[in-house]
């Protein structure tokens, strides 16, 4: 299978409203309401005109299978987070998202010359957990009771990885 990252193209913005909206990927992201797909090309030309983000269509094997982003990118103090990544829910656990962290992560410490990247995580989502410390991520700290999601309050997990840990 053939993984690479490129930009996000209009003709994407369907199938990433429906994931997004999935039972399955919906309790894992930060934003709690549910994406209206009509307003999914503010949102492409909102991130097209941020210079501190970068996000990208995963694509497997020639098909658009999802995204990943980084952003507070910070050139004086070299670091970056990466943002929520989003793999079609159908094709989960085929390592596509190994993949896609693997060529974020080249970006970020190669031509960005970034010397850290962070993530946040709920803490128990342990499957994402699992594939960010596969890809060299160590767990940095826990943010209790940090977000307020479906009327409880749930735990974030900092994760961070410095380029010398590569």
């Amino acid at each position: 299978m053939t993984v690479t990252l490129r930009p996000i193209a209009e003709g994407d913005l369907g199938s990433l409203a429906a994931w997004r909206n999935d039972p399955r990927v919906h309790p894992f992201f930060f934003y709690e309401g549910r994406i209206d797909p009509a307003k999914q090309r503010e949102w492409l030309d909102s991130v097209r005109r941020d210079g501190s983000r970068r996000f990208f269509a995963i694509e497997a094997d020639g098909h658009f299978a999802g995204t990943i982003s980084l952003e507070r990118i910070d050139s004086r103090n070299r670091s970056g987070e990466m943002g929520n990544m989003l793999v079609d829910p159908d094709r989960q656990g085929k390592g596509l998202g190994r993949e896609a962290i693997a060529q974020l992560l080249a970006l970020a410490f190669g031509a960005l010359r970034l010397e850290r990247v962070e993530l946040r995580v709920f803490a128990d989502n342990v499957i994402a957990i699992r594939l960010y410390e596969h890809c060299g991520f160590r767990r940095e700290g826990i943010e209790r009771g940090a977000i307020l999601r479906e009327g409880r309050r749930r735990d974030v997990l900092r994760m961070g990885l410095l380029g010398e840990e590569r």
